[in-house]
């Protein structure tokens, strides 16, 4: 399995690093790309895994599927980011600077770079959620529900699988390439960006 060869590598990794912290050795023998980016055994039940791809006008029809301020701003800030589920859901108010149009990221692992950009369109979606929020916020969270608490951490994997199932974008236990998930909207971002010639 591949997430028993990642905990695997993980615990290597993990002695060498203290013994590197402890002056024992001089350098980690596992190399950092090796923890990091380990190739998962791409072994599922029901056929191909690689994710799905939402196209520019897929994202807009689910966009135009959202009813909220919650949900247009949840949507739109996950595929105009490439921020990480985990990411996502660990942002606060503070996060967001509207002056300079920046978010300031959580600190991860796996996060090199820590501000994200808002565009003049994103920056006018979250001006009207955060609107909309304040007059429901009981926490500093960002995403809140409309009773005022933090949203579960699943909340936007549910959302996403609602609208992209009305929208035959999202199967049920089908493979992972017809799942709409909220990591398909990081490829959704990384892929536009490169198709526009960015440097990795």
């Amino acid at each position: 399995q591949g997430s028993t060869l990642r905990g695997y590598f993980a615990s290597i990794s993990a002695l060498y690093d203290y013994l590197v912290w402890e002056g024992d050795i001089e350098l980690n023998p596992v190399p950092s790309f090796r923890k990091r980016y380990l190739s998962r055994l791409k072994h599922q039940y029901n056929g191909e895994n690689t994710r799905q791809l939402p196209s520019i006008q897929q994202a807009q029809l689910l966009v135009a599927s959202c009813h909220l301020p919650l949900t247009i701003a949840l949507v739109m800030t996950l595929a105009k980011t490439g921020m990480r589920r985990g990411e996502n859901h660990s942002l606060k108010v503070d996060d967001i600077n509207l002056k300079t149009n920046t978010i300031r990221v959580p600190a991860k692992a796996k996060r090199s770079n820590r501000l994200a950009f808002i565009d003049e369109e994103l920056h006018d979606v979250l001006v009207t959620y955060l609107a909309w929020r304040k007059k429901h916020a009981k926490s500093d969270w960002l995403w809140i529900t409309t009773s005022g608490g933090r949203i579960h951490k699943d909340y936007p994997g549910g959302l996403l699988a609602d609208l992209g199932g009305a929208l035959g974008m999202h199967t049920p236990g089908g493979p992972l390439c017809s799942k709409l998930t909220p990591h398909c909207f990081r490829h959704f971002f990384t892929s536009h960006l490169r198709r526009a010639g960015m440097d990795p």
